[in-house]
Formats: structure tokens, C-alpha cells, sequence
């Protein structure tokens, strides 16, 4: 009956006390016994801690792997709306006449795209509304010197890669950056003897 053996400090105990003495076998016996039982009961409880710490260390895993996929998730939900938003207002200042302003809204649609997964199936139907909105604006545009701040014509403008600046030559002898989300100048580049014609 093992529930009858030592185990603990009781058998630190006894195996403290048996040192020395001379003990029958059956009592060395109940002391082995004691012991084995003992280191059993020890890995048995050693296996189930590893069992456990390996089933919260896959869990943790997975929390983060779920937490990863929740974060892409609003990520892209969010890219989208801003896409779905910028499209909605390109063709409104499209409609109501402002077709600089419609290409401006249809290029942030644009660069809010770039953001999206292109393999999902909505990302498909949604650049099919982009491009819309882009050759909608870029067929119909035909405003010049919508930039105020010149003096004179502007002949020539240029986008940044990023598509944040816009860069202007005038006939004043000046080259302006734009900061397009505000359509506020940035700088003015000055120095030039007569009429700046190509900017890059």
C-alpha cells in the first residue's frame, strides 16, 4: 500500500535517523520503497509542469499570432475605408466642378491603395474604382495657375515619388513646393534671371 510509505520531510527524516543503525531489510526496504516513491511522484509532477509550459507557450503563441492578424486586419480595414473615402471624394468635387481638386482626392486614393493587399477580392473591385476616379480627373482636368502664391503663369509642376509635394515653375523666376494635403507653399526657390520652364 503505497499510501502507507514515507514521503517529504517525514522521509528526510527517517532516512536522517537510519543513518548509522542497524536496520532489519524490511525496514530498508519501506526506506527504498519510500524513496522510489518519492522520485516518481517528483517526475510525475516535473512531466505535468513541462506538459503545462508547453501547452502556455503554444497558447502564447497563438494569442500573438491572433493578435498579429487582428492588428493586418484593422489595418487594412482602415486603408480601405481611406481609399473607399478619397474615391467618394474625388467624385463629388468631380461632379460639383472641381476637377483639380477631384484629381488631387483621386491620387490620395491612389497612394492609400498601394497600402492594400492586393491579393484580397475586394482590393480588386475597389482599384477598378480608383482607376475610375483617376482617368475620370485626368481626362477632364484642364485648370492652369490653380496655384496661388505666383506672380505670373505657371508653366511647369512636378509630383514628388512620395506624392506629398508638388514642386511649380513660374514664369515670376521662382519655383514653389506645395505641401498637397493643405495646398499651402512650403518654400520658395528664388535666384533665377528669367522664367523657370521645366521643374523635376
Amino acid at each position: 500500500d503505497e499510501s502507507r510509505l514515507l514521503r517529504g520531510q517525514a522521509l528526510q527524516d527517517a532516512q536522517t535517523w537510519a543513518v548509522g543503525k542497524s536496520l532489519s531489510d524490511l525496514d530498508y526496504q519501506f526506506l527504498n520503497a519510500s524513496r522510489e516513491v518519492q522520485q516518481r511522484e517528483v517526475e510525475r509532477e516535473l512531466e505535468t509542469q513541462k506538459q503545462a509550459n508547453q501547452i502556455l507557450t503554444e497558447a502564447n503563441q497563438t494569442l500573438i499570432k491572433a493578435q498579429q492578424l487582428a492588428t493586418y486586419k484593422i489595418t487594412q480595414a482602415q486603408n480601405l475605408a481611406n481609399v473607399i473615402q478619397e474615391t467618394a471624394f474625388s467624385n463629388e468635387s468631380f461632379r460639383s466642378g472641381q476637377i483639380f481638386q477631384a484629381l488631387l482626392e483621386a491620387l490620395k486614393a491612389g497612394q492609400a491603395f498601394k497600402q492594400l493587399d492586393a491579393s484580397a477580392e475586394t482590393t480588386k473591385h475597389i482599384r477598378a474604382r480608383v482607376i475610375a476616379a483617376l482617368q475620370q480627373a485626368v481626362s477632364a482636368v484642364k485648370e492652369r495657375n490653380h496655384l496661388e502664391g505666383h506672380n505670373n503663369v505657371v508653366i511647369s509642376v512636378a509630383f514628388s515619388p512620395d506624392g506629398l509635394t508638388l514642386a511649380s515653375a513660374s514664369r515670376d523666376n521662382t519655383i514653389k513646393l506645395w505641401h498637397l494635403q493643405s495646398q499651402k507653399p512650403i518654400a520658395t526657390l528664388t535666384g533665377h534671371s528669367s522664367s523657370v520652364w521645366s521643374v523635376a
